[in-house]
């Protein structure tokens, strides 16, 4: 698959020193882990040509926390500061670029801690409770999935392993995610890339991205569908 042929301007500089707590203001932790890395490599699979960092780390968490306040149902906006900080954390762990965690859960849940799949998938990034249980820290793994930090924590976990499976194509571990790794190597081996609901996500990052205040332009182009593209 092609990738989206977009280009963000505008994400984060990797820290070469510490960020004093009180530099993030509007973005309330009691965390430094909670500061955004870029992660460059990632920005150039889901990108083409990657993404210019002309944004600061601590501006960078103001928009992740005020984005995931926001976008939280109104019973769950208590507990934006501590899903925020999971985004962050489980993003600089698995070297993620976090818009693109924001992305998918745009995509499976449309931010609602409570959604339920048809196939018993749980919670803002949809997992079910087979596929979640080598990253669970509990053997309760229902209980986990249903906490909203815990989920993207684990979401994230996945994504990374179908990441490094897949090699960094992109539109392979983002379709895999949805459809499974199996049903995407069996595609791919009759010559098949799924794309439908990989440009999907990327167009929630795109629009994500174009949220981001002041040193963020967006470069808007149609997103590719391919002719072989399957409906996932």
């Amino acid at each position: 698959m092609a990738k989206a042929a977009c280009l963000i301007l505008g994400s984060v500089l990797v820290l070469q020193t510490p960020i004093a707590l009180s530099e993030l203001q509007a973005a309330p932790t009691t965390d430094v882990a909670a500061v955004p890395l870029f992660h460059e490599e990632h920005s150039k699979e889901l990108i083409d040509g990657g993404v210019q960092n002309e944004i600061a780390p601590t501006e960078m968490a103001r928009f992740i926390f005020k984005k995931t306040r926001e976008l939280l149902p109104v019973p769950f906006k208590g507990r934006s500061q501590r899903l925020a900080q999971a985004i962050i954390e489980s993003s600089n762990e698995h070297q993620l670029d976090p818009v693109f965690l924001m992305a998918v859960i745009s995509q499976e849940s449309k931010w609602n801690p409570d959604a339920l799949g048809s196939h018993g998938e749980i919670g803002l990034m949809q997992l079910k409770p087979s596929t979640a249980a080598i990253f669970a820290a509990t053997e309760d793994v229902s209980a986990e999935l249903r906490d909203p930090a815990q989920n993207v924590r684990i979401g994230a976990a996945y994504i990374a392993q179908l990441r490094a499976s897949f090699r960094h194509r992109s539109n392979r571990y983002i379709s895999a995610y949805n459809m499974g790794a199996k049903r995407v190597r069996d595609h791919v081996a009759v010559g098949i890339e799924p794309n439908l609901y990989s440009s999907s996500v990327l167009a929630h990052y795109v629009e994500l991205a174009g949220g981001i205040p002041q040193a963020v332009t967006v470069a808007r182009m149609e997103l590719p569908v391919m002719n072989r593209t399957l409906a996932l």
